[in-house]
């Protein structure tokens, strides 16, 4: 699974600020740069075969 980075600086320190049902973004800001950005929902999904099992 791609971790999702910030489009400005390349950090993995992101968080989502905000995820829009009708248009399909999510919207993430940096917390190394402080850039927000809106991304592809479809960049932005969660493989649970990584998560670990209980």
């Amino acid at each position: 699974m791609n971790r999702v980075k910030c489009p400005y600086c390349f950090s993995l320190n992101v968080t989502i600020v905000s995820a829009d049902a009708t248009r399909e973004l999510v919207t993430i800001q940096c917390l190394e740069c402080g850039k927000a950005s809106e991304i592809d929902r479809e960049q932005f999904t969660v493989d649970t075969e990584d998560l670990p099992s209980d």
